[in-house]
């Protein structure tokens, strides 16, 4: 079973970040050559290959869908978060390499991975953090080098501590976009403001 049928199996969120490989670009896409397996995705060494005009021929990334699960569950629905952190520099493919090809064919992308990026972010109930915590412990294994596995203080997949989350919530400064929230400020027209104060209020 893969960790995509055991998060929806749990009713979670899983929004895998392939190490960079959301962003199209070519600072976090790097080619592939066909080399030693444990050199090329554990030793960082030298310039990449860029996917560019000098390295022609280099097939698309397989990983289609980043974003999987109950996606459409809003922000409230699933405030546990925990992350698989790399804790070593690696290169991060989506397909593994065969050991015994002569160097110079271009198989795929991979990214450069650093130390403490987030590779898998999974959000779900507070009652399922452990099944959560498991099913990253064992994609893990999919992965070389070192991976660390991290609970969020964050609520869910936003920028907010669970406890501002909470006491924001409480003086309606939140409004719900999707998985993330919007934090109201206190600013707006002067008409609206009360006598005696500088700012609005948040109410």
């Amino acid at each position: 079973m893969d960790i995509e049928d055991i998060i929806q199996s749990l009713g979670g969120d899983l929004c895998p970040i392939e190490a960079g490989l959301v962003k199209a670009t070519t600072d976090h896409l790097l080619t592939i050559i066909e080399s030693d397996f444990d050199f090329t995705d554990r030793v960082i060494k030298n310039k990449p290959y860029p996917k560019s005009r000098y390295c022609r021929g280099v097939p698309d990334p397989k990983i289609r869908i980043y974003d999987v699960g109950m996606k459409k569950k809003g922000v409230d629905e699933f405030p546990y978060c925990v992350h698989l952190v790399s804790w070593e520099k690696e290169n991060v493919s989506s397909s593994k390499l065969e050991c015994e090809v002569l160097f110079g064919k271009p198989q795929g992308v991979c990214a450069r991975v650093a130390i403490g990026q987030v590779l898998l972010s999974v959000r779900c109930k507070d009652a399922n953090g452990v099944h959560a915590q498991e099913a990253l412990r064992r994609a893990k294994f999919k992965f070389l080098a070192r991976q660390k596995i991290i609970v969020s203080r964050k609520w869910g997949f936003t920028k907010l501590n669970s406890s501002d989350y909470v006491n924001y919530k409480k003086e309606n400064r939140l409004v719900n976009d999707g998985v993330n929230a919007k934090l109201l400020g206190c600013h707006g027209p002067l008409a609206n403001r009360q006598p005696g104060r500088a700012f609005l209020t948040a109410v």
